[in-house]
């Protein structure tokens, strides 16, 4: 490795024992193809993230005019199911980068502390006062909510266990998202069904304010139409293409937590 001249108010020469470190604004990310850096906010943050480029592919069929007829249905389709990957990197991608690897960004699972918890939390009111209270101590912040994203069944075991002191919140309030609230003497509870989840994980948030996600100006999800191309037989060919290019941040790992459920 070759010294490295920094330039500051003074010149001074890096050599090779001198630790480097990048420090970006922490509101940028780095695109998918550049293979060397990776986004860090400017406040010490130990962990760094990639972005990922996703794209599903809409091939144009031989009869054009039969396709224009189901068109907008297949648009449709798959715009759904790019929004469905990007969901499920978003809550257990695993970062990785190479040079003969695509990069793919961590999510919640990579980088939040990983805890083991015993399932009876959630068939009593006081089994989960008592979990709440755990969370309560493990966050140690001044913040007087949390969000659990849980399987379905979780969230009818404990409407069963607290149904005198929990409540859906106008959809309104919510973007339409189902959110039941639930208020406990040590935080308001907000739980979200998340339909990747299995009954024995739960993803404890204590903001949603600690996640962010990033992309790319013009390459947050669009729409490619008639793209022209020579398939392996060399024929011309035409289609549509979604493509986005999406990174998640987490300004707080410490206190938001990946859990799974035990007997």
């Amino acid at each position: 490795m070759s010294d490295i001249m920094v330039m500051t108010d003074k010149i001074q020469l890096v050599t090779d024992q001198t630790p480097l470190y990048i420090l970006l604004n922490h509101l940028t990310i780095t695109p998918e193809n550049n293979s060397t850096y990776t986004w860090e906010d400017n406040e010490g943050i130990e962990h760094s993230n990639h972005t990922q480029i996703f794209r599903k592919t809409l091939p144009l069929k031989y009869d054009k005019y039969q396709f224009e007829q189901d068109r907008a249905y297949q648009r449709k389709q798959k715009l759904i199911e790019i929004s469905l990957d990007i969901e499920r990197t978003l809550l257990f991608g695993y970062k990785h980068a190479g040079p003969d690897y695509r990069k793919t960004m961590g999510g919640l699972e990579y980088f939040l502390p990983h805890i083991v918890h015993t399932k009876s939390f959630i068939n009593s009111e006081a089994n989960f006062e008592d979990f709440i209270k755990r969370m309560f101590l493990l966050t140690n912040q001044p913040h007087s909510q949390i969000f659990v994203l849980s399987h379905i069944n979780n969230i009818k075991l404990l409407c069963a266990a607290l149904w005198n002191d929990v409540k859906w919140i106008p959809r309104e309030k919510t973007y339409s998202i189902p959110m039941l609230e639930y208020i406990s003497p040590h935080l308001n509870v907000y739980m979200l069904e998340e339909k990747f989840l299995k009954e024995n994980e739960l993803f404890v948030i204590q903001d949603l304010c600690d996640l962010q996600l990033l992309y790319i100006p013009n390459r947050e999800l669009y729409l490619e139409k008639d793209i022209h191309y020579r398939d392996a037989d060399d024929v011309p060919r035409d289609k549509d293409e979604f493509v986005a290019e999406y990174g998640l941040k987490i300004f707080d790992t410490k206190h938001n937590f990946y859990i799974t459920l035990e007997d």
